[in-house]
């Protein structure tokens, strides 16, 4: 990404706006989540699947993906399984 780019969106300043980044432990929760969501929901894509998850941890609003935090996602992963795995229940 060019400097001249990077200004025009105010990338530095978004990243360095940002809070810390997220524990190990949490972001491989993270990783196993959507790893486990897309092996219960095979027919869900992964850009798909992030967007769905943006919704939920942010909101509707177009920049969802772009402003949710990464507590916020993992919360949204938590969700997502939860309501996967009851609804396996149910079929089962």
């Amino acid at each position: 990404m060019s400097r001249e780019f990077r200004a025009q969106i105010g990338y530095d300043e978004i990243c360095n706006s940002r809070n810390a980044p997220m524990p190990d432990a949490d972001r491989a929760e993270l990783l196993a989540g959507i790893d486990e969501i897309l092996r219960l929901w095979p027919e869900m894509r992964v850009g798909q699947l992030i967007a769905n998850l943006a919704v939920v941890a942010h909101g509707t609003e177009p920049s969802a993906v772009w402003d949710m935090e990464d507590d916020e996602l993992l919360a949204a992963v938590r969700w997502q399984l939860a309501e996967l795995r009851e609804r396996q229940a149910e079929v089962a």
